[in-house]
């Protein structure tokens, strides 16, 4: 009876096997891992300096992979003085009550060579949307580098006020430059 009830376990252990065999990674964080732009009257830039991450990636075991990054949004500043006092405010990225964004994905794409395309949620100002981040991915022994791309329109988040497309635009253009190591 024992033997019949333990089989089962072993099997679903053993078919579960891929998933511990992802490579975990340990991000390098630096200034401008992440960093953003938006069109306006004038280009505004920034970028965010603090975050966590929670990396399990392999080209070869893509469906097992999984990211999760969770930025601390009072590190999201553009290096000037009167556009950062502006950011904290409740129009904007709203610190107070939100003080993380984080995106996630669980599916991955093979887009040719070294290129994926990540399809996951971003959580913003507590409204979560569907968002994909194509990126280019280097592997060289225990180093990994990841330059990626995403596109964010601001308003369906509501970050920047209720008016469309005043003075700022309204795409913001995602970057990410990460290093790693694995871990």
């Amino acid at each position: 009876m024992i033997r019949s009830k333990i089989a089962p376990v072993l099997s679903a252990l053993l078919c579960s096997s891929p998933a511990l065999a992802v490579t975990q990674w340990d991000v390098k964080p630096a200034p401008n891992t992440i960093s953003w732009t938006v069109s306006s009257d004038e280009s505004i830039a920034g970028h965010c300096s603090s975050f966590k991450s929670d990396i399990a990636f392999d080209p070869e075991a893509l469906a097992q992979s999984s990211v999760k990054i969770v930025v601390d949004m009072a590190s999201c500043r553009t290096g000037v003085a009167d556009k950062d006092k502006l950011l904290p405010a409740a129009e904007w990225f709203d610190e107070t009550k939100f003080s993380t964004a984080d995106f996630s994905a669980t599916e991955f794409r093979a887009l040719g060579g070294n290129r994926y395309a990540a399809d996951g949620t971003l959580t913003l100002k507590g409204v979560s949307k569907p968002l994909t981040l194509d990126f280019t991915l280097d592997i060289s022994g225990a180093d990994a580098h990841a330059v990626g791309t995403a596109k964010i329109e601001r308003m369906s988040f509501g970050v920047g006020g209720s008016t469309p497309g005043s003075y700022v635009g309204l795409d913001v253009d995602v970057k990410i430059d990460l290093k790693a190591t694995r871990k």
